[in-house]
């Protein structure tokens, strides 16, 4: 008898059923709960999905009867929108951002003038959307989205942990604010707009800043702000003195371009590629 298992990892728990390929019987199931959470911070470890995939797959076994090993097929299916971050490694960055996270309503906001969002993707900012929580992160976490390589929604996560695989599909592609379903393509043009700032000791390089330009391929500038760290403290200190958020003290202090470095022919992945291919030589 040949079984199938569908999974629903949803905001709040994790739900397993077993069934039968051919005749649809229900053969078992299991459910195994996520950490609470609701808005405006809505974060969760996506490690704790996987713990409770594997609750609820075990639950589900046992109430069949079967071992994993006799599953022929499975699919997933789990909550949309939110940000998975992984670096070069694949490890996580950073608690994932659920659909339901509001602190990106701000750069929602800010980013409906700079497209004719239906146009471009058939929908307009929200915070739900991914492209406002990398807004976000770029605002108030730029450490943790220069180390970002790959992004994954949650349903995404779940298809890498079990297979290894980087992949998405339609639908969740059609949430992420960077993807036109109507035209079956990704519009990552729509993640390039706005300049890119270099800050940290590395950005006092030229070299650094040229290879940033060349792997991005767009400009990026560095700030007048050598002690940036420094800096940035005192504009939260400022900012809890004056009873205001940081970025209005940010904004306000923001120090006049220094310089700029330009992307040279050949650009882009690429150049990262070169890059890349470069560094591994250097370090073996």
């Amino acid at each position: 008898m040949p079984l199938v298992a569908g999974i629903d990892s949803s905001t709040q728990s994790c739900a397993v059923e077993l069934r039968d390929a051919d005749s649809g019987a229900l053969l078992g199931s299991g459910r195994a709960p996520h950490p609470v959470t609701h808005p405006p911070v809505s974060e969760q470890d996506p490690v704790a999905w996987w713990a409770a995939l594997r609750i609820a797959l075990a639950g589900a076994c046992a109430a069949a009867g079967v071992r994993p090993a006799e599953i022929g097929a499975l699919s997933v299916g789990a909550q949309c929108h939110g940000l998975v971050a992984l670096d070069a490694a694949g490890a996580v960055i950073r608690p994932a951002k659920l659909w339901n996270d509001t602190t990106s309503a701000r750069q929602a906001a800010a980013l409906r003038p700079r497209v004719n969002w239906p146009d471009a993707i058939g929908l307009t900012p929200m915070a739900a959307l991914t492209i406002t929580k990398l807004a976000w992160l770029a605002e108030h976490e730029p450490e943790n989205l220069t180390r970002i390589a790959t992004v994954l929604l949650p349903h995404d996560w779940l298809t890498y942990r079990l297979t290894g695989e980087r992949v998405t599909d339609r639908s969740d592609a059609s949430g992420t604010g960077y993807y036109a379903a109507f035209e079956g393509r990704w519009r990552t043009d729509l993640l390039a707009d706005g300049e890119v700032v270099a800050a940290g000791g590395g950005a006092r390089s030229p070299a650094y800043r040229q290879v940033l330009a060349d792997a991005l391929d767009r400009p990026v500038i560095t700030r007048d702000a050598p002690e940036a760290t420094a800096r940035g403290a005192c504009a939260q200190a400022a900012a809890v003195l004056r009873g205001v958020d940081v970025p209005v003290v940010r904004d306000a202090w923001c120090p006049p371009t220094a310089t700029a470095a330009g992307p040279r022919p050949g650009g882009g992945p690429a150049a990262l590629e070169r890059y890349l291919a470069l560094a591994t030589t250097v370090t073996t």
